[in-house]
């Protein structure tokens, strides 16, 4: 979210005659709650102990360094008589507010913002409600949403995952009866596949919901996230906003390659070397234009395959990935398949000095023993960090010719 409507929201935030005009204008009428955040309330299951993951600031002109921050335990919770949305992480009772925060950081560069959850300050919390066109959800249901799970990184980094540390018998202890999902996970093949491999295991009903439509939980089940990314940062984004269990990303990359694999997908068709082109389904807030045909060009000259990521069912990219030796790409969602790629794969992707301390695939990167390199494109200071940008040619064909012959002479350097 851009700074301009951060500083209109946090008016409206503190002005509470124009909050509601805003709102009557818009057409939604809103709740205010004082925030329970879920780490202080009371957990009804311990499902996974804490781990230390070591955090890899991006490799820029070859030098980055490393830190450890702490991967929470993993709990689940119980709320009772709650309202959410299935793209949110944050729910509200008729006297509280349930928010997951990021925990390790100073709260006040977290906006946990997404769904119905309008905004929030360290105490309370603004919500959109809805009193007619409301779902009633009377089973026992764990809550398979939140934050970004209309995201292909979020969904399968952060909140697929969860179903990996919930074993049948807490299941059948707690009576749970269905899990709850994004109603876009069901519209979209590389979203629903990896859920429906890992639900067999369950044995539990799904149960979609339509991203934004309100539902009231009578009795939700919430499991803390432990592969975690602050959602929306308030300012510069920094190389603390992020931590993950390295054991459950390689159980995931697991079941998933040893799926693939076992399928009917050839893996020879699939190019060694390539470059990832940005695709129409970009939203405008993600776009982040880019002299990208001066990169294809560039390919073109190596003869590297340019590709479209969304050409490939999600098992086919599966195997793209861990059939690759080079992949050359802007930062985008589709690094999330890093998961799935071989020990010592070279990656050559760029940021920008507003996003230079993103450490979130640099740090996965690290954990699966990849070799991933970043060049810092220009950007102008009135760009916001999803603004366009510009890549120096001259650099990157210098960058990509150093690397192809690490290719060619087996050389690694992985940090």
């Amino acid at each position: 979210m851009n700074s301009f409507l951060r500083k209109i929201r946090k008016i409206l935030f503190l002005n509470y005659f124009l909050r509601n005009i805003y709102f009557f204008i818009y057409g939604f009428k809103t709740v205010e709650r004082k925030i329970t955040w879920m780490d202080e309330y009371k957990q009804i299951e311990f499902l996974k102990e804490n781990e230390i993951c070591r955090i890899s600031t991006p490799k820029i002109k070859g030098k980055n360094r490393s830190f450890y921050k702490n991967v929470p335990h993993v709990y689940m919770y119980s709320l009772k008589n709650v309202v959410g949305v299935l793209n949110s992480s944050s729910f509200y009772s008729e006297d509280v507010a349930f928010i997951e925060r990021f925990r390790w950081i100073e709260q006040d560069v977290a906006d946990y913002s997404d769904g119905h959850l309008i905004i929030h300050d360290g105490v309370s919390a603004i919500f959109k409600c809805e009193k007619r066109d409301i779902f009633v959800e009377n089973r026992n249901a764990l809550f398979l949403g939140g934050n970004g799970s209309y995201n292909y990184f979020h969904w399968m980094i952060e909140i697929l995952p969860k179903l990996l540390i919930l074993k049948k018998s807490i299941i059948d202890n707690l009576n749970i009866e269905c899990i709850v999902v994004n109603g876009i996970v069901k519209e979209i093949d590389n979203f629903r596949i990896p859920l429906e491999i890992l639900r067999d295991k369950l044995n539990i009903q799904i149960v979609f919901y339509n991203q934004g439509g309100f539902v009231e939980f009578k009795n939700l089940f919430y499991i803390t996230t432990f592969n975690h990314v602050l959602f929306n940062v308030k300012g510069q984004v920094e190389e603390n906003q992020c931590y993950f269990s390295k054991e459950v990303l390689f159980e995931l990359s697991g079941i998933f390659t040893s799926y693939a694999s076992s399928s009917n997908v050839v893996s020879k068709k699939f190019p060694e070397k390539f470059f990832i082109r940005r695709g129409v389904g970009i939203s405008n807030y993600n776009k982040r234009n880019y002299n990208e045909d001066e990169v294809v060009s560039i390919m073109n000259d190596f003869n590297i395959e340019c590709i479209y990521i969304e050409d490939y069912s999600f098992l086919e990219q599966v195997q793209l990935f861990s059939n690759a030796k080079l992949i050359v790409a802007p930062s985008g969602a589709f690094f999330t398949n890093l998961i799935f790629c071989k020990k010592n794969t070279l990656i050559i992707s760029w940021l920008t000095p507003k996003t230079a301390n993103f450490s979130v695939y640099s740090t996965i990167s690290h954990l699966f023993d990849l070799d991933m390199n970043f060049i810092l494109a220009e950007q102008s200071q009135n760009e916001g960090i999803h603004g366009e940008y510009y890549l120096n040619p001259n650099e990157f064909r210098n960058f990509l010719s150093q690397a192809l012959v690490k290719i060619e002479n087996n050389i690694t350097e992985v940090y």
